[in-house]
């Protein structure tokens, strides 16, 4: 059902809700004479089976096609209106309203309470107390709620809530930000154009809300934050990246909002993305992960620990610097304070696949990795980072031994068979060419000192690999000029 309007004369919610009161005592009632010696569920007091009779007055009080308790639903919204003590000295009234943030899984549940105003109900409490427990309860059933469109309609529409919401993020209390971040994120990733829309506009009047973002990246200490956190922004950058800009405040208002770069792309939010990602990357020098690390996979030390975690946490890294590197000098104006920390984490996701034994297991998740790091250099006019070129090197030549296995194979028996990658297949071939031509143009961007200081202790087979494929080609093509400038690299250092 559509949340119901109120006039400035609506009553209050203690009012709204008392109008149920009479149905709860009666419901009441009823309970206690279910549980009284004149009712038995398997025996009726007639004697004979009336089990559908039984059945159906235990549904009377359900919730659509639960068999959640309405009368209990509408109880503790009843018992929230009139609320002195904080939860820490009722924990009765705690356990019920974290019942019913259980109960908001169900779609039933959420329909009835926003037939009955939670969400004017739940803001007015947040604003009005200091309970961070209570607060934390009522913005996790919010989360809840919003995983139907339904309540993500209303709450987006509910200006005095969401902004009540994005003031929120001020507070110090972990949980509660968990709760409120996770809900973000799941308004955000379900929001149409239209929804994201307003929702940008709901965060363009309210600009403490990325500050508050930004100071949660760089100094929370709760991993489970952090990483909810950078997830939301994600899925803020992911949505708002593609609104038009020269938007008008509103129908009624010329004036325009700031555009999407004016929003976001700064300094203090590339610096906190990286802390945080460089604070949530499990390395095994860390021992609970030393202890389920098999050593006999490591052909090549790497201090990064794989798990399908690790990966996901890559690449909302990356998505968020692909979409952040796309503003010209803007970008990279604002990327230049911080590139050694954004070289630091592209390193961090080069270097666990430089080992040779990961090959077998690469699939299209590592080819994205791979492919969102080239971009971004490309964005950034190719940085120059000795310990990135080295591992993209390494890397490049394991793809190269990768493909030249493969063209040995038996070929197929016809033109079509096995032409086809699977949807989750590491394209073998063309990560070997993007990769290529990321070290090709990082080394043509790079002066002739920062090519010594990285040569002098990495001249290798790896390196030789790569000047006998760069050697081939016209002198003007940027693969030839890449040899030329190393082998006229190596003579200097030879003299």
């Amino acid at each position: 059902m559509e949340k119901d309007n109120t006039s400035e004369n609506s009553p209050t919610h203690s009012e709204k809700i008392k109008v149920q009161d009479d149905l709860v005592n009666q419901l009441e009632n009823d309970d206690n004479s279910l549980n009284g010696e004149t009712c038995n569920l398997s025996v009726h007091p007639d004697g004979t089976d009336h089990v559908e009779e039984d059945l159906a007055l235990i549904r009377g009080d359900a919730i659509g096609t639960t068999l959640y308790s309405e009368r209990f639903v509408l109880s503790t919204l009843l018992k929230l209106t009139k609320l002195e003590k904080e939860l820490s000295e009722n924990e009765t009234f705690e356990n019920d309203l974290c019942t019913i943030w259980d109960m908001t899984i169900e779609e039933d549940v959420v329909q009835l309470l926003l037939e009955h105003n939670v969400l004017e109900l739940f803001a007015d409490c947040i604003i009005a107390t200091n309970d961070k427990r209570l607060v934390e309860i009522l913005v996790g059933i919010l989360g809840n709620m919003c995983n139907f469109k339904e309540s993500r309609d209303a709450l987006v529409k509910d200006t005095s809530l969401v902004q009540t919401l994005l003031d929120l993020t001020n507070c110090s209390d972990s949980p509660t930000l968990l709760q409120l971040t996770r809900l973000f994120s799941v308004v955000l990733i379900h929001a149409d154009r239209g929804t994201a829309l307003q929702w940008y506009q709901h965060i363009s009047f309210c600009p403490d809300f990325i500050k508050n973002i930004i100071f949660i990246l760089s100094n929370s200490i709760n991993e489970q934050l952090l990483r909810q956190t950078i997830e939301t922004l994600n899925a803020i950058l992911a949505k708002f990246a593609l609104i038009e800009p020269n938007q008008k405040v509103s129908e009624n208002n010329t004036e325009l909002l700031p555009t999407f770069e004016q929003l976001f792309v700064n300094e203090s939010l590339i610096k906190a993305t990286t802390e945080a990602f460089l604070a949530l990357l499990p390395r095994k020098d860390n021992p609970e992960l030393q202890e389920n690390h098999d050593d006999d996979n490591d052909d090549v030390e790497s201090t990064i620990v794989l798990t399908q975690s690790t990966h996901n946490l890559m690449q909302i890294f990356l998505n968020i610097h692909c979409i952040l590197t796309q503003y010209d000098n803007l970008s990279q104006n604002s990327y230049f304070p911080h590139i050694e920390s954004l070289m630091d984490c592209l390193g961090c996701i080069l270097e666990p696949l430089c080992n040779p034994k990961y090959i077998e297991h690469l699939s299209n998740q590592e080819q994205d990795l791979l492919e969102s790091i080239n971009d971004i250099l490309e964005s950034l006019g190719d940085p120059f980072d000795e310990r990135c070129l080295i591992y993209a090197i390494s890397i490049w030549n394991l793809l190269r031994l990768e493909n030249e296995r493969l063209a040995r194979k038996t070929p197929p028996e016809n033109d079509f068979e096995d032409n086809i990658l699977k949807e989750d297949e590491f394209n073998f071939e063309t990560s070997y060419l993007t990769i290529l031509d990321m070290i090709v143009r990082v080394i043509n961007a790079a002066t002739n000192l920062q090519l010594e200081n990285a040569l002098k202790e990495n001249l290798d087979d790896n390196m030789r690999n790569l000047q006998s494929t760069l050697s081939i080609g016209e002198d003007d093509q940027p693969s030839k000029r890449c040899y030329l400038k190393i082998q006229n690299v190596l003579d200097n250092l030879q003299h």
